[in-house]
């Protein structure tokens, strides 16, 4: 319920609100309190309100009720950071395992060119033993 002097109010001034001191309030007289920062603005408060994503970070003073909600919630985490260690894990393996494909790579890569060689080396020989049998240097 708002007073009647709300709109004499400047805007200035904070805005009042009458509220009843209990529901059987033996008395009729209304008790007031302000709402708003005061100091203008259109009644728009000037302390900064952040708002809270997850109310349930505590149980302190909790009803009976509020324990399910807790526990809901702590599962729901417990569960996202279980999901956070696996995938951490699989991109560990997926890494090691992609370290040891490339190492396996560049091993097979070393063998393959020391076979080249040789079979380079040993075509050079026979061909220059068949340069040499028909130069007439090496009898064969």
């Amino acid at each position: 319920e708002v007073s009647a002097s709300w709109a004499d109010t400047p805007p200035s001034s904070p805005t009042r609100i009458q509220t009843p001191t209990s529901a059987r309030s033996r008395t009729t007289r209304p008790v007031s309190r302000e709402v708003g920062g005061g100091g203008g603005g259109g009644g728009a408060s000037s302390v900064p309100v952040d708002k809270v994503h997850n109310p349930y970070g505590s149980t302190a003073g909790a009803g009976s009720g509020e324990f399910h909600i807790y526990r809901h919630a702590r599962a729901r985490e417990m569960a996202r950071l279980k999901g956070l260690d696996e995938e951490e894990a699989r991109a560990q393996a997926d890494a090691e395992y992609a370290e040891k494909i490339e190492g396996w790579k560049n091993e097979e890569e070393r063998k393959t060119e020391k076979r080249r060689k040789k079979r380079k080396r040993e075509k050079e020989a026979r061909e220059r033993k068949k340069n040499l049998e028909l130069g007439g240097i090496i009898a064969g």
